[in-house]
């Protein structure tokens, strides 16, 4: 019986922790007003932790934000001004009050030259110079020129874009397809 009793413990102890491996982890505040994850070795240092958005965190330490991975390792240095989560590979970071994109190596694909910018959707992100709002693509082309008053996200192939003071509808190729009379 003490054997049986002790194999029991100890499957379900295995089970636990198979069980703890694919938890998804998320941000924790301890008593010390700084952020991390329970689950970490180390303790927490973050003073803010952002929830896991393709595989990466937004961490940020006395005004400096980066990237830990599922592990807890820092992957993407405490560099920026300000971090966004990752959106379909790339993500928006500021730095020197002007924003680009980095990928998840930290590689800087998208110049620091926007005054700001919105995540990709459907392979297109938003961004603003001077304050005007037009699309890059992926590699940072301006596919949509910079001429609208305000942009949206794409959803169905579509934005929502507004032009002295009217809003209307565009495609990825910037033709208006929806509420157009009047643009």
């Amino acid at each position: 019986m003490y054997t049986t009793l002790i194999a029991v413990i100890l499957l379900t102890i295995g089970s636990l922790s198979l069980h703890a491996s694919s938890f998804e982890y998320y941000p924790y505040l301890g008593e010390d007003n700084l952020y991390g994850f329970a689950e970490f070795q180390g303790g927490l240092k973050y003073d803010y932790v952002g929830s896991f958005r393709e595989d990466l965190a937004v961490v940020m330490r006395n005004g400096k934000y980066g990237y830990i991975d599922r592990k807890g390792k820092l992957v993407i240095p405490l560099r920026y001004d300000y971090a966004y989560s990752f959106s379909e590979g790339l993500a928006r970071v500021y730095l020197h009050e002007q924003c680009g994109f980095i990928d998840k190596s930290g590689f800087q694909v998208i110049p620091f030259k926007y005054d700001n910018a919105w995540d990709y959707t459907e392979g297109l992100a938003a961004v603003v110079l001077n304050d005007k709002y037009g699309y890059i693509d992926m590699q940072g082309n301006e596919v949509i020129p910079l001429q609208y008053d305000y942009a949206y996200y794409f959803h169905n192939d579509t934005a929502r874009v507004e032009l002295n003071g009217k809003s209307f509808y565009i495609n990825k190729e910037g033709q208006c397809v929806k509420k157009c009379s009047g643009k």
